[in-house]
């Protein structure tokens, strides 16, 4: 809560304050969409992991973040890499909590729209800083003959967007430009058991994956096809597999959405 005050103060007094003062060029153009994408996944988490006195405090503030965010560097909001995944879902879920549909609208908006103009084709989330500038100029020309290895396959960000999109109402959007990502392969990775989710080896669970075009022509397929993941809210395990997702980059705590979802379907 305190780091989120400063983010807020920070942005009122300087709305570039999230770039550096010197010493930034080209590395800011990956950068800084990646530290956008981290402020908004731990300002959720704040909101989920704070015991009840401080939970309206936390909602607000991350209400704040994400407008101001909206406001000032919705240019940067995009999905560029796979890292990103488990920020986006704490995001949208928060998002989702708070009632902040209009926001979520247009957070979802903006990085369905990078990944239709990738072609999916999202940086690896363990990408090393000195392939950073590869990988843009790569994603710039959309040739990425020489550096494939630097692009993630299968991704995890289309599954967030598209279950937040059927939360969201925003299904038939999301479907009129699956042409556009034909072939497109993205999967979510399932533990056997949420108590090990903060190690930095799991083992056991499963990996899923599904196609556009071939699994999946609508939002609606993939949805018909996913298995609801179940934490209890609030609880230790919950938390801190949240807070892992986030530390790791490389799992996405799916309950957090599947929460809205499983209302939906009931």
């Amino acid at each position: 809560l305190v780091v989120n005050e400063s983010v807020l103060s920070s942005l009122e007094q300087n709305k570039y304050c999230l770039l550096p003062r010197e010493g930034g060029g080209f590395v800011e153009l990956y950068q800084l969409p990646l530290r956008l994408s981290k402020i908004l996944g731990w300002a959720g988490v704040a909101f989920l992991c704070a015991p009840e006195s401080h939970k309206t405090k936390a909602g607000q503030q991350f209400a704040d973040i994400l407008n101001k965010i909206l406001e000032l560097y919705s240019g940067s909001v995009i999905a560029l890499s796979d890292a990103q995944a488990s920020h986006w879902e704490v995001s949208l879920a928060v998002a989702k909590a708070l009632n902040l549909n209009e926001q979520a609208e247009q957070l979802i908006g903006l990085l369905f729209n990078s990944i239709i103009s990738c072609e999916g084709k999202l940086a690896r989330y363990d990408i090393s800083p000195d392939k950073a500038l590869s990988y843009l100029l790569s994603r710039e020309c959309n040739n990425f003959k020489n550096n494939y290895t630097l692009v993630e396959k299968p991704i995890e960000t289309l599954s967030v967007l598209l279950r937040a999109a059927k939360v969201f109402e925003l299904e038939d959007i999301l479907n009129e430009d699956f042409w556009q990502i034909d072939g497109l392969s993205f999967s979510c990775y399932r533990p056997d058991s949420y108590i090990n989710y903060s190690s930095i080896v799991m083992e056991g669970g499963t990996n899923e994956a599904w196609q556009i075009g071939f699994d999946v022509f609508r939002v609606e397929d993939f949805i018909k096809s996913w298995t609801l993941s179940y934490e209890l809210s609030g609880s230790i395990v919950y938390k801190l597999s949240v807070i892992g997702s986030l530390l790791l980059e490389d799992r996405v705590p799916w309950f957090c959405i599947d929460y809205f979802l499983e209302s939906i379907q009931d």
